[in-house]
């Protein structure tokens, strides 16, 4: 009968061989000083060895987690002195400064990767210091709450009616559409603050989704790894075209920019903010929709599109494609929704706008707006135009001279048969 060994036993057993084989390469000249390495040193080695087969985007995250989060506090400590005592109070540090659950999460898995190589390298006596302390714990995932068309055409309606100080009129006529673009394209926040303005197709009525902005601007190299299109209807297309003319793009021709011309880190996080004030505020006007509106944020309305095209009656696979997802997940997703929509009469996406901005008019405000900003659009009926003189040759004393003549006078000299070598 073979006798169990706990696993602590075992930890132990490996501790010593590894202290051994430490040893013992150090009195013969090989091996490495391990109580001289450091973090970051080690980092710096370890970082080409682990990069080689992670995707570009991944990488990208690694990276991020290891210079801002990792290295800055762990850095300047060596690897003999890191053990999980250490690694508990990073991360309750962390914590306190902000760091949120998941991402804090993530940092701690590419620590641990890290720490476990060095373990085989023999560089630690503590094995994994990361796996001794317990991940934060993660919020509980809410359930997302989609909103319907009417709901989103009348907080669309809230933005282009709200102007004052905080809410000038460029910015409400961009809440408006950022609202239209991701309720009825479904694109993603970060997908929407990313694209440029030659991402529009107008002649296709859609957008292509190329690139990203969420820590940082990410080009050719969206969520799905690849570009796809992303249509919309043609009065979601409508408001894109009335942005689109008082919209300078800023300095890199973003589609949706701040008030400064640019998008940055901080503006997603700056529109969510005001998405979450307008968002209290409609749910003290309509108790009926306090329930959705209590909880809406930004990604909440990607999640609407989703739920009203299945409402709508398009194919699952279509939703699918345009979103970004495949059939599986979006059904694992919106199974509830499709259960429901079996059992009513569907209308199209378009249908549902329709009515909707027949109860909440939300195209004449927006016109409003681009005039204020544009000034009035040409009319379309022409102007009269004025009739000028005209330069002629005449015959004048038996010579001809050029001479310039009115309208009136050109018709009474035709009317006395005076010759006219222009004429």
């Amino acid at each position: 009968m073979v006798a169990f060994k706990h696993p602590t036993v075992r930890l132990q057993r490996d501790r010593k061989r590894q202290r051994a084989e430490a040893a013992d390469g150090e009195e013969h000249g090989g091996g490495r000083v391990i109580e001289d390495v450091t973090l970051a040193e080690w980092a710096e080695e370890w970082w080409p060895i682990a990069s080689g087969h992670l995707s570009a985007r991944t990488q990208i995250d690694y990276q991020r987690h290891l210079q801002v989060r990792i290295l800055p506090a762990l850095g300047e400590m060596r690897l003999v002195d890191l053990n999980s005592g250490a690694v508990a109070r990073w991360v309750d540090a962390t914590l306190a400064g902000g760091c949120t659950p998941v991402q804090l999460a993530k940092a701690m898995r590419v620590l641990s990767q890290c720490m476990r190589r060095a373990t085989q390298r023999g560089l630690t006596p503590y094995g994994d210091p990361v796996a001794g302390v317990t991940p934060p714990a993660r919020p509980r995932r809410r359930r997302p709450r989609p909103l319907s068309v009417e709901q989103i055409e009348a907080l669309r309606l809230f933005f282009l009616e709200r102007v004052n100080d905080w809410n000038r009129p460029r910015a409400a006529l961009r809440s408006a559409t950022i609202v239209s673009v991701l309720a009825y394209g479904g694109l993603r926040p970060s997908e929407a603050f990313g694209a440029k303005i030659g991402d529009v197709d107008l002649d296709a009525r859609g957008i292509w989704v190329r690139d990203v902005y969420a820590a940082a601007h990410r080009e050719e190299d969206s969520k799905t790894g690849w570009p796809r299109f992303a249509p919309l209807p043609d009065e979601a297309v409508s408001d894109l075209e009335i942005w689109l003319t008082v919209s300078s793009g800023g300095r890199r021709d973003w589609l949706l920019p701040s008030q400064l011309g640019k998008v940055g880190a901080s503006t997603y996080n700056s529109w969510a903010w005001t998405l979450r004030e307008v968002s209290a505020i409609m749910a003290e006007r309509y108790p009926e929709w306090a329930h959705e509106f209590s909880a809406l944020r930004p990604y909440a309305l990607r999640h609407s599109c989703a739920s009203n095209r299945i409402r709508g009656g398009d194919p699952i696979v279509e939703i699918a494609e345009d979103l970004g997802h495949s059939p599986a997940t979006l059904l694992a997703s919106y199974a509830h929704v499709v259960r429901a929509a079996r059992r009513h009469r569907p209308a199209s996406i378009a249908e549902q706008i329709r009515h909707a901005r027949g109860v909440y008019d939300t195209h004449t405000p927006s016109l409003a707006l681009r005039d204020h900003l544009l000034g009035p659009a040409p009319t379309t009926t022409p102007k009269p135009r004025p009739r000028r003189s005209r330069r002629t040759l005449q015959l004048v004393e038996n010579r001809y001279v050029w001479t310039q003549e009115e309208p009136a006078q050109r018709r009474r000299r035709h009317a006395a048969g005076t010759p006219s070598r222009g004429g």
